[in-house]
């Protein structure tokens, strides 16, 4: 009866260690684990003629380790909201790139939320890489140039948004 137990309890543990979406790379114990980070700054109006920085890239790097999913929320509110025409609105683009995958979107919402997920983890597939980047763009800004607040002949140009990016990551390392 104990030896049937202890087959029965080795069955039931192989069987669930088949059940993940993800299995890790064969050879090593792996652990799944999660990570986040907060960025904000300032992109320019690609129409300005002062526009110095209209994108920005970040590298989320686990040394040694797999990422295996990450989730990214871009969020802008436009800085000049009411005095933009109604049909010309802040646009921003975001981006997620690695292990050979990307996922993009643009919006003018003031929110975009991606997320890009390795299809599997082995051998020979490394999962997204240990390294996964998202870019944050601005793609248009808002002119405005009609009265009454500047007037009919002088117009005001945006000269870009500020803006604040989270990440959230799961990624495997070696036990």
């Amino acid at each position: 009866m104990f030896t049937f137990m202890i087959f029965s309890m080795i069955f039931i543990s192989v069987g669930l260690m088949g059940c993940t979406d993800d299995p890790p790379p064969k050879g090593e114990e792996y652990s799944l684990l999660s990570d986040s980070a907060q960025e904000s700054g300032h992109l320019d109006n690609p129409e300005w003629d002062g526009a110095s920085e209209t994108e920005i890239t970040y590298d989320y790097s686990v040394n040694g380790s797999i990422i295996v999913r990450l989730v990214a929320t871009l969020t802008w509110t436009d800085d000049h909201s009411g005095s933009d025409s109604d049909d010309i609105k802040d646009i921003f683009s975001l981006s997620i790139s690695g292990g050979g995958s990307s996922v993009s979107e643009e919006s003018d919402s003031g929110n975009i939320k991606l997320e890009l997920e390795a299809n599997e983890t082995s051998d020979e597939n490394a999962g997204l890489g240990d390294t996964v980047s998202v870019t944050v763009a601005c793609i248009k800004c808002g002119t405005y140039d009609e009265f009454p607040f500047i007037g009919p002949f002088i117009g005001y140009w945006d000269t870009g948004n500020d803006y604040s990016l989270s990440v959230e990551y799961d990624y495997l390392e070696p036990a």
